[in-house]
């Protein structure tokens, strides 16, 4: 499916070729191995390629590491193509779900998915992605920032202070994100907040 996807597209001096992969097994060796070897010969200029490892056991993690990968592949790129064929269905999930928070933060991008007997591609349109980010909207991104930049649990004081927001927005937009199931309230006296595990995604 990589190779395909190289294929299809082309490379050119300076693109970057990114990989997520779960643990390092010998399979996995090969085949990046392999890959390599395909660029190397069949594009001999300059092109990156970048493997990152996974936690295959921690699902928010793994968007976690996902989402700071691409942050700083795609940084002065004007377009990416992102091919989830193929692999582990976890590392398909967590690029996934990366793409669904960074979808206003990436520049052009195309997401792929080719059939299992390779006969047909699937294009996922951004203005998808775009739309099921803004079910959670900005504000609570940035809320679930701050709550995060704290240790993952705060006050509402604190958050009042940090995001410069009235308290009456910040308990709507805590009390919303408590029932995603992302946070939960550690104290009402004062309002103390904490982060479940799901919400290291967004963050």
């Amino acid at each position: 499916f990589a190779i395909r996807s190289l294929t299809r597209r082309g490379l050119d001096r300076g693109d970057r070729v990114v990989i997520f992969t779960g643990p390092q097994v010998d399979k996995v060796r090969r085949t990046i191995d392999f890959i390599l070897g395909f660029i190397n010969r069949y594009y001999p200029q300059e092109v990156d390629l970048h493997v990152v490892e996974l936690p295959v056991n921690d699902l928010a993690e793994a968007v976690r590491c996902v989402k700071s990968a691409l942050r700083s592949s795609v940084r002065g790129s004007d377009s990416l193509v992102v091919n989830l064929s193929g692999g582990m269905r976890l590392i398909i999930l967590s690029v996934f779900l990366a793409l669904l928070m960074l979808s206003e933060e990436l520049p052009e991008y195309v997401v792929e998915v080719e059939t299992e007997d390779s006969q047909h591609l699937v294009v996922i349109p951004r203005s998808v992605l775009l739309l099921v980010k803004q079910s959670i909207g900005p504000s609570k991104i940035k809320l679930l920032e701050a709550i995060m930049a704290r240790g993952g649990r705060a006050s509402l004081g604190e958050l009042v202070e940090a995001l410069n927001v009235d308290q009456s927005t910040l308990r709507r937009h805590l009390h919303a994100l408590r029932e995603l199931g992302l946070l939960e309230y550690e104290a009402t006296r004062p309002l103390t907040v904490k982060l479940r595990e799901e919400a290291k995604m967004f963050t």
